[in-house]
């Protein structure tokens, strides 16, 4: 009697009255209807063996080259070592100090061009500022991809060296493979 009054009878009785499915369900495999084809695979990854070999692979990665300005200019060529020269270094310097152009442009005239690329640097880093960047590398997208498990979306080459690492999305730690990786386009 109570039962019934709670609805738990009534569910139950409705319960059996469901044919159960003969149909296996299969859990472990990817919906290649939704999500398409892998388009990685574990051969992609960016495996670093040792922390001494990743010093060197982040020294010869175009990403984490530096470029550093020499300094010093080379020398001058030594005028007496070259046979087919007939000027002597006082011809040199005296020709150095001419100016290059004859006519050189006022003073309003520069500064108007020095502002308009004033102005042309500023809209350039706002383009810039606007485009997404990748959180991993913070450099705009080069090749995003996203995981289908995640939706989180990385560089290519990030996305490979963080998962040649540890199996997981940078940033949400989610177990993530390469197969479950997409290219997306932005």
């Amino acid at each position: 009697g109570g039962l019934v009054a709670a609805g738990v009878a009534d569910a139950a009785s409705s319960h059996s009255s469901i044919r159960p499915s003969d149909e296996d369900v299969d859990v472990d495999t990817r919906d290649e209807t939704h999500y398409g084809v892998p388009q990685f695979g574990d051969g992609d990854l960016v495996v670093e063996k040792e922390c001494s070999r990743s010093h060197e692979r982040r020294a010869s990665d175009p990403q984490f080259e530096f470029v550093v300005a020499d300094p010093q200019p080379d020398p001058q060529p030594d005028l007496q070592d070259d046979p087919q020269s007939d000027s002597s270094a006082s011809d040199l310097q005296d020709d150095s100090t001419q100016p290059l152009y004859k006519h050189e442009p006022s003073h309003a005239a520069s500064q108007l061009v020095i502002e308009a690329l004033k102005a042309r640097i500023r809209e350039q880093d706002r383009e810039l500022r606007r485009a997404p960047k990748c959180s991993v590398c913070q450099c705009a997208f080069n090749e995003p991809c996203a995981s289908i498990n995640c939706w989180h979306v990385f560089c290519t080459s990030c996305w490979m060296r963080s998962l040649g690492t540890k199996k997981l999305c940078p940033q949400c730690q989610q177990i993530t493979q390469p197969y479950d990786l997409r290219r997306i386009y932005m």
